[in-house]
């Protein structure tokens, strides 16, 4: 009995520090990697930020409406005439783009695993399980294109 309450307590005071926005150490998963959000983390629908914001607030914008499970959110990080390209498949425009993220993003999880800017943007290394999936997903990597202080391109590559 004692080992189901301290689980519980450990996760609870990770996500409280995480939260808490201090210069400490960024909490890790069990691989050793920076967690920026996980929308099954965070239980409740809110963001499992760690310590360390991405480098860009609006790539963080679009990992915390992940985290959340918030498609309104997520569509609002993105330009109205924004493009999202995936192998195979483009989304062009803030309707499309929210349709995607509804069908295929909300209710998954993304961990940040390296966040590397760049002069317009940044480009997220992470890890992503579809809604329902179990494991630790897949490696893609999110090339954030910034304009006018929203997402105007977002390229993702898949491992």
């Amino acid at each position: 009995m004692r080992h189901r309450i301290i689980a519980p307590l450990a996760v609870t005071a990770a996500l409280l520090t995480a939260c808490s926005g201090s210069d400490d150490d960024t909490p890790a998963d069990d691989a050793g990697t920076r967690v920026t959000a996980s929308a099954s983390a965070a239980g409740s629908g809110s963001a499992g930020k760690s310590g360390k914001p991405a480098n860009n607030p609006v790539a963080q914008r679009y990992v915390d409406a992940v985290a959340a499970e918030d498609v309104e959110a997520l569509a609002a990080a993105f330009h109205e005439d924004a493009v999202l390209n995936e192998p195979g498949r483009t989304f062009r425009g803030r309707e499309e783009i929210r349709q995607w993220a509804a069908d295929e993003v909300i209710g998954g999880r993304l961990t940040v695993l390296d966040d590397t800017p760049k002069s317009d943007g940044t480009t997220l290394l992470l890890r992503f399980a579809h809604r329902g999936e179990s494991g630790d997903g897949f490696r893609a990597t999110y090339e954030f294109t910034e304009r006018d202080g929203l997402i105007g391109q977002l390229d993702l590559e898949y491992a």
